[in-house]
């Protein structure tokens, strides 16, 4: 007996009220839960879920008229669409051999213009006998060659000279341009050198002198044009004038020029009378860019090989660079052009743009419209006698799945859930029996399957183990679609998986077999659908759609339930997690805290209410401020909020009150915990004592101000009577208070050297003590380094004449820096008085090259002496440090000199390293910003 379907006549009002307002909110777009229905009505709707549904299958119908209909629509329609195609396609070819062609003749044209440009040139030495280099300069320039000319590289004269003649030519072109030469510079029968190119930018200064008689593929042109007396054009060359990184393939086109007076007609009396050649040299890419760069929506793409094949190594120019992605071009052609004696071939290839102005595109539209008449015109007859029976069946399908839908949003027990699925699938299907397999997860994170049967008992399956990924189920297990066969067995796929030839024995009668994967919203496999029936052909592609939705119905509400059964899990894992961490953070010695993503602090451990005497009222949301020092409140707060904005981990030291009274230093440091999207959860930190080291590093301070102020009192009080022997000693050795005997000079000078020596060593501990101390200040002007550097070598060149060194400089253009030019000059000169204190012999290089990237600029002072040893390097800046420290060094010296350029350096912003190898030499380069700025430091980091 058949339970009635909800909506019929035998519905009850209240489940008809309750069907509308579902069918209501289904077009609204929104879900509905059975939560907010009728208990009664919820029972109802699972019970009649099992009902059967009525299936109705198409009336037949004779299609002769609406087929006849069609197929004189659609041969009306092709027959349409091939005469408009078939027009277009002559047009489109005709169209591209015109842009081929006038491609063509624009390079031929273009080439002609300049050989005339080439004829007029040769004209001028023709009528002149021999032109000079400022008339030949004049004579271009008037050309205009980058205006009228575009794409041409220059216009040149390369003479032919004798081997004898070639020092007299060499020596008279040296009266104009002193470095000129003839290279390559090996010996040969007869050379050929470029006197003249114009215009002389910094491309064509550098193949003057070049003779390109000595490379073959030139050679070839030009022999060919002085036997022909025509201009003669060459193959592939890279040109000298390829002076950069990025370069062009090139060509030259040559024009012989005879003797004056002569008009040779055969070949050995051109041979006989050749002055020389006036040539053009050529870069393929700026002149075929000269000749179709002007086009703003290029049709068709090509490329020019040198030679009769289209070789890639012969390559002079591509319009544009192959993409890999796009699509085959339409139309392709190879031509051939004689450019004065040389075949070039040139590649065509539409592109893209070229389709838009084809016609094609309407055939399309023609062929869409006349089948859309076609079909709708069948489709009209064939749908009056389908519609009525389609909407039966469709509101019966839909009615079910409604049913379906609201029991599995209602249902968060899986196994429950995964049972009205597999039920409702085998009767939307009509199939004999159907099954749910379905993966779970256990507590080990292992995976074991389960499933749901329907239309026969368990028992018909408890005998034979679960499904394998066979080549049959495998499909359905990786979620890779729906599998429907209308026979099983006939399958090449089926009982090709051992230790079964086909179906196991007693397995239920299968032929037609239908499956469908259920798949979460994140692609995971949740299991499949299968459905079976001993007849075959009973599934169709309606039936896929169904069971499709069914699964998707599934796969959410499973999702949900699973979704449920984690958000359970993990709630018991964090607050597992929330108690381990607070028993950690009770152990731990510093004072833990915690925050919300907006800053506020809502957990702190014991240590902190002991550590400051507050309440957990006095503390959470304030953060604690009233602890902290009022001098140190802002701050903390300034960096706290400054955290919170960015996400950045949060530093700062303050000052917390104790409740023993007075105040502790603690290091405060915070770090936000972040979800897989970047957002912040949660903020973690920690207050450290540090009070003892803050009073130590103040102890410190004050040690070091107090031996400042020390060594700078002491250095003033021996300065004064250290002035007065030096000043004395100096009257004793001029002999102002009378002449010395010579046992008495030796001494004088040994005190008024050591005086001097002295004086040094104390003006050196007062730098230092002033750098120490901070109050050594800096004099900012503009400076320009290398006259700085020659006026210090210049000051010390009676020290580098002593020994017979050389000072050589190698230095780039520099701009100027802003730095204080005093300090500069007592870092030089220690750097280069130590060069040459440690050099016997050689010389001493002054290097400096700009470092954009640094933003500065560096300088190297290397010497070829002695060199530093390996061990010695680490503390060779040091104070009061020598390589050699013995009593009997060879060496003097204060051992303060490297140590203040180091300490002056670091002052001007700079760093200072040094390199070196024993008995090689040493090398000390600095470093100097553009610009000097003045450190911003917070003793307190904030």
């Amino acid at each position: 007996m058949r339970r009635p379907a909800v909506g019929r006549g035998t519905a009850s009002p209240l489940q008809r009220l309750a069907l509308l307002l579902f069918r209501t909110r289904i077009m609204m777009g929104g879900p509905l839960s059975i939560k907010n229905l009728n208990p009664l009505y919820k029972v109802n709707l699972k019970n009649q879920l099992y009902g059967d549904l009525k299936s109705k299958e198409l009336p037949s119908d004779r299609a002769f008229l609406p087929g006849c209909v069609l197929f004189i629509s659609l041969a009306l329609t092709g027959l349409a669409t091939w005469y408009v195609f078939s027009l277009a396609e002559t047009k489109d070819r005709e169209r591209f051999q015109n842009i081929v062609q006038r491609s063509q003749n624009a390079i031929a044209v273009r080439i002609d213009t300049y050989i005339s440009s080439l004829r007029g040139t040769a004209a001028l030495f023709t009528a002149t006998g021999r032109t000079d280099r400022e008339t030949f300069h004049s004579y271009i320039s008037r050309l205009e060659l980058q205006s009228h000319y575009p794409g041409i590289q220059g216009i040149g004269f390369t003479k032919r000279v004798p081997p004898d003649q070639v020092e007299k030519t060499v020596a008279e072109i040296r009266q104009e341009i002193p470095s000129f030469k003839i290279w390559p510079e090996s010996p040969r029968d007869e050379y050929h050198t470029i006197l003249y190119l114009e215009p002389q930018d910094r491309r064509n200064r550098a193949a003057l002198g070049y003779d390109m008689f000595t490379e073959p593929v030139r050679r070839a042109a030009m022999e060919r044009a002085r036997d022909t007396g025509l201009a003669a054009t060459s193959g592939k060359v890279t040109l000298v004038q390829e002076i950069d990184s990025e370069k062009q393939a090139g060509f030259l086109i040559y024009l012989p020029i005879y003797e004056p007076g002569a008009a040779p007609e055969t070949i050995n009396q051109r041979r006989a009378a050749l002055n020389g050649f006036v040539y053009s040299p050529f870069r393929a890419g700026d002149l075929l860019v000269g000749i179709f760069g002007g086009e703003t929506r290029p049709r068709v793409d090509f490329e020019v090989f040198d030679g009769p094949e289209p070789r890639p190594e012969n390559r002079l120019y591509r319009s544009r660079e192959a993409d890999p992605d796009e699509r085959r071009p339409r139309y392709s052609t190879t031509t051939r052009l004689n450019v004065w004696g040389q075949t070039w071939t040139l590649l065509f290839t539409t592109r893209p743009a070229f389709d838009l102005g084809s016609n094609r595109g309407v055939a399309l539209p023609i062929f869409i419209v006349g089948s859309i008449v076609s079909f709708t015109l069948f489709g009209i007859t064939r749908s009056q006698v389908k519609a009525r029976a389609a909407a039966d069946r469709n509101a019966a399908e839909l009615e079910t799945l409604n049913r379906v839908a609201i029991s599995l949003s209602a249902e968060t027990d899986l196994q429950k859930l995964v049972q009205i699925v597999t039920d409702a699938g085998t009767k939307l299907s009509g199939a004999a029996f159907g099954a749910f397999f379905y993966n779970l997860i256990d507590v080990k994170g292992e995976t074991y399957t389960l499933y749901t049967l329907s239309g026969v008992p368990r028992e018909a399956f408890a005998k034979f183990p679960m499904p394998r990924n066979t080549a049959v189920f495998g499909p359905t297990f990786r979620g890779e679609g729906v599998v429907r066969l209308d026979d099983v067995t006939k399958d090449p796929r089926y009982g090709k998986n051992a230790p079964y030839a086909g179906m196991p024995e007693g397995h239920l009668p299968v032929k037609s077999y239908l499956a469908v994967p259920v798949l979460s919203r994140s692609g995971t496999v949740l299991g499949g659908l299968f459905f079976g029936h001993s007849a075959p052909g009973r599934f169709t592609e309606r039936h896929e759609r169904l069971l499709l939705s069914i699964a998707s119905h599934a796969a959410i509400a499973i999702d949900k339930a699973r979704l449920i059964e984690t958000a359970e899990q993990e709630q018991k894992k964090a607050e597992e997690s929330e108690r381990q961490y607070r028993l950690l953070a009770e152990v731990m010695p510093q004072l833990v805290w915690t925050s919300t993503p907006e800053g506020r602090v809502d957990w702190c451990n014991q240590r902190w209410y002991e550590a400051t005497g507050l309440t957990a009222e006095e503390t959470l949301g304030s953060g604690g401020l009233k602890a902290i020092h009022p001098d140190d409140r802002q701050r903390t707060r300034d960096r706290w909020r400054a955290a919170i904005l960015t996400g950045t981990p949060h530093e700062v030291e303050f000052r917390l009150q104790s409740p023993f009274g007075g105040y502790r230093w603690y290091l405060s440091r915070g770090l936000p915990l972040k979800d897989a999207s970047g957002r912040i959860i949660r903020w973690f930190g920690t207050c450290t004592d540090i009070d003892d080291r803050k009073r130590a590093e103040a102890e410190a301070r004050e040690a070091s101000r107090v031996k400042s102020e020390f060594v700078s009192n002491v250095s003033h009080e021996l300065r004064t009577p250290l002035n007065a022997i030096i000043g004395y000693s100096s009257l004793l050795r001029d002999e102002t208070f009378g002449a010395l005997i010579d046992d008495q000079k030796q001494p004088v000078e040994g005190v008024l050297k050591n005086g001097k020596e002295l004086l040094n060593l104390i003006n050196n501990l007062l730098d230092l003590s002033k750098i120490e101390s901070g109050k050594m200040p800096v004099d900012l002007e503009k400076i320009d380094l290398v006259p700085l550097l020659e006026e210090i070598v210049s000051g010390m060149q009676p020290l580098i004449d002593e020994k017979s060194l050389s000072v050589v400089y190698r230095m780039t253009p520099l701009p100027e820096i802003e730095s204080d030019p005093n300090k500069l000059k007592q870092i030089f000169v220690n750097l280069i008085s130590n060069a040459i204190k440690f050099t016997e012999k050689g010389e001493i290089i002054l290097l400096a090259t700009e470092k954009p990237e640094e933003e500065g600029i560096e300088i190297a002072v290397q010497d070829t002496g002695i060199g530093i040893p390996p061990d010695e390097l680490a503390r060779i800046f040091d104070a009061f440090h020598q390589a050699d420290a013995t009593s009997t060094r060879k060496f003097g010296g204060t051992g303060l000199g490297l140590a203040i350029v180091k300490e002056l350096t670091g002052l001007l912003n700079g760093r200072i390293g040094v390199e070196s190898e024993l008995d090689k030499g040493a090398t000390f380069t600095l470093f100097l910003p553009y610009r000097w700025k003045e450190d911003d430091k917070d003793p307190q980091k904030g």
